[in-house]
C-alpha cells in the first residue's frame, strides 16, 4: 500500500525529480498523468510517490508479476494524489487554514526523523530535486490540511459507532482470538539520497546485524546508529500485536525468539533492524480486549466506507481527467 501520511507525500514531492529527473532518457515523466480542476499531476509526481513501493516490489517478485503489480502500485499512487487535490479543493480557504507554527512543528519533526536534524542535508536534497524550500513548505502545509479535513470528516462519524462493551448485554459475534504479541526494539537507518549512499547504508545495516548476533549491546548500538524517534528509549517500541505491525515487520519477527535479531528490513525510505525482547504466544485475550479489538475493526471499516463515499461525491463535483499511463510504465520497470 502506498504511504499517505503528510510527511511521506511531501517528501515524495521533493524527491520525484531527484529520482527520475537526472537522466535525459526519462523526460517522459513530464507527461501528464491526470488533471484535477486547476491542478496538473505529472507522471513524475506519480512515480515519485510510488517509487518506495516499486523499489520493494522489484526485489520481491519475478519480472512478469512485477510488471503487473507495478501497474497497480502506480495507479494507486495516482489516485492518492487525485484524492489529495479533491480534498484540498473542498476546503474554505477563508476559514480553514493551517497556522505557520503547526507547519514549523511538522518540518522540525521531518528534519529530525528523516535527516537526523541536519538541515544541511535537507537543503542539499531540496536543491538536487529542483524544489525551493518555500515550495516544499507549502507541500507540507497542504498535506497537513488534507489530514485535518479527512479527520474532521471521517473520524467524527467513526467515533459515533456505539461500543459493544462487556456490559452492553449484546451477544455479538464469537470473540476472536487475539494476535500474538511481541515486545520489539528497532535501529532505524536512513537510506540516503543516492544509490551509492543507499548501498553504504545497506552494508552498514548488515554489519550492525552481524555485531548484534555476535553479542553487541542493542541499546548501545541504538544510541550510536539509530535515527528513530525511540532512540532515547533504547529503541524499545514496547508491546505490540503482530497483526498491528506493518506486514514486512510482522514477517521479519514472526519466527524470531526473544533475543533474536531480524535481517535488515528496507521500507519507506528507511532500513530497520528489529530485535525481539519478549513475546506472548498464548494470546487468547480477555473478553474486554476482544470486544475492544472488534470495536476497533468496526470503526476502521466504517471510516474507510465514509472516506470512500466522501471522495466519490467530491469527484462527481470536480473536473477530473486521467491519461493513459502505459507509455510511461517502462520508466518504472
Amino acid at each position: 500500500m502506498i504511504l499517505k501520511t503528510a510527511s511521506s507525500i511531501a517528501l515524495c514531492a521533493m524527491t520525484a525529480n531527484l529520482c527520475f529527473g537526472a537522466d535525459p532518457d526519462l523526460r517522459l515523466i513530464d507527461g501528464i498523468a491526470a488533471v484535477v480542476n486547476r491542478h496538473v499531476i505529472t507522471v513524475g509526481d506519480v512515480l515519485g510517490l510510488a517509487q518506495p513501493a516499486l523499489s520493494e516490489l522489484s526485489r520481491g517478485v519475478g519480472p512478469g508479476e512485477s510488471s503487473a503489480r507495478a501497474r497497480d502500485v502506480i495507479e494507486e499512487a495516482r489516485e492518492t494524489i487525485i484524492e489529495r487535490y479533491l480534498i484540498l479543493d473542498s476546503r474554505d480557504p477563508k476559514t480553514q487554514q493551517v497556522p505557520d507554527w503547526i507547519v514549523d512543528e511538522r518540518i522540525g519533526a521531518i528534519s529530525r526523523d528523516s535527516f537526523g536534524d541536519d538541515r544541511t542535508r535537507l537543503g542539499v536534497l531540496l536543491q538536487r530535486s529542483g524544489m525551493t524550500y518555500d515550495q516544499w513548505r507549502e507541500e507540507i502545509r497542504d498535506s497537513i490540511m488534507v489530514s485535518a479535513l479527512r479527520s474532521a470528516r471521517v473520524e467524527q462519524y467513526a467515533r459515533a459507532v456505539p461500543a459493544s462493551g462487556a456490559n452492553s448485554g449484546e451477544q455479538g459475534d464469537a470473540l476472536p482470538r487475539q494476535s500474538p504479541r511481541v515486545r520489539i526494539g528497532a535501529i532505524v537507518l536512513g537510506i540516503g539520497s543516492s544509490e551509492s549512499e543507499a548501498e553504504q547504508q545497506r552494508k552498514m545495516a548488515g554489519d550492525i546485524v552481524k555485531r548484534l548476533r555476535e553479542g553487541a549491546d542493542f541499546s548501545a548500538m541504538v544510541r550510536e546508529y539509530s535515527k528513530g524517534g525511540k532512540a532515547d528509549a533504547g529503541g524499545d517500541w514496547g508491546w505490540l500485536r503482530l497483526a498491528d505491525l506493518r506486514p514486512e515487520f510482522a514477517t521479519a519477527v514472526s519466527g524470531l525468539k526473544p533475543g533474536d535479531v531480524s535481517d535488515p528490513v528496507e521500507t519507506g525510505g528507511e532500513i530497520y533492524i528489529l530485535r525481539v525482547f519478549d513475546r506472548q504466544e498464548d494470546a487468547a485475550g480477555s473478553e474486554i480486549e476482544a470486544r475492544l479489538a472488534a470495536d476497533r475493526r468496526k470503526k476502521e471499516a466504517l471510516a474507510r466506507d465514509i472516506y470512500r463515499t466522501w471522495v466519490t461525491n467530491l469527484r462527481k463535483k470536480a473536473m477530473v481527467k486521467t491519461f493513459d499511463l502505459e507509455p510511461f510504465l517502462a520508466v518504472a520497470r
